[in-house]
């Protein structure tokens, strides 16, 4: 019996192994240059679903599926960060943002934006609009005009908005060194540690899914708030909201 049972496991991880495929790229079969793991960063997907990354010290590489690209971008120190549903590819440079359309370049310096620190996080709005996250609170850009947001208590509260994710209408939350922020269209509502079982603060990063489930990832840990059943759970499987 203990050889069957054996067998049977030695078949369940042929299966699982069999049916996931992994490829390692480097230098050896690819036109990478020769890096370390941690020097590939700023990983993202476009709308035709090639694959952009930074890696330190040789700049920006696109994947289509079948080889790699060198983009020659306006230095090596511009970074990915987001890829919009009409194709451009937004880079930064510390508070300069700059757009790329696949031929053209437009850089967007700091007196035409208004960011004066550094760049978090990019994200699409369904309008189109673009939201950026920076050091130094939450701005928008519709094609035509920087604006910042205007977020509670900003005059009192120093916000870095490490992510963004919209909800239905006009619902934004935006994950920040203050806490969990929440736009419903009218008025924003904080929670954080100190009104609700949010375990820290500093919000490092927000997702929300297809069904309405909000994924929290903050210092110290990972929560999780549903919206589809009612119930919302931290990692300890306790009530997360009051």
């Amino acid at each position: 019996m203990k050889t069957v049972y054996t067998l049977l496991l030695l078949l369940f991880c042929a299966v699982i192994t069999n049916a996931q495929k992994i490829t390692v790229f480097n230098s050896s079969n690819s036109n990478l240059p020769k890096y370390d793991a941690y020097d590939a960063s700023n990983l993202l997907v476009d709308a035709k679903g090639d694959v952009w990354m930074h890696i330190r010290g040789y700049g920006t590489y696109e994947y289509d599926g079948h080889e790699f690209t060198h983009i020659d971008t306006l230095d090596k120190y511009i970074y990915p960060r987001f890829a919009d549903k009409e194709g451009n590819v937004w880079f930064e440079n510390g508070s300069t943002i700059i757009k790329f359309d696949g031929k053209n370049w437009v850089k967007y310096a700091k007196e035409q934006t208004g960011i004066k620190n550094r760049v978090f996080t990019m994200s699409e709005a369904p309008s189109g609009k673009l939201y950026i996250g920076t050091s130094d609170g939450l701005y928008t850009f519709d094609g035509s005009h920087w604006e910042q947001f205007n977020l509670p208590n900003s005059d009192i509260y120093k916000y870095e908005i490490r992510g963004i994710e919209f909800g239905s209408a006009d619902e934004i939350f935006a994950g920040s060194s203050q806490g969990l922020l929440m736009f419903n269209g009218k008025e924003w509502k904080i929670l954080n540690e100190h009104n609700s079982k949010i375990p820290s603060s500093l919000i490092l990063n927000i997702k929300y899914s297809p069904t309405g489930d909000l994924y929290i990832c903050y210092t110290g840990g990972f929560s999780f708030v549903s919206k589809s059943n009612g119930i919302n759970y931290d990692k300890n499987n306790l009530q997360l909201l009051n």
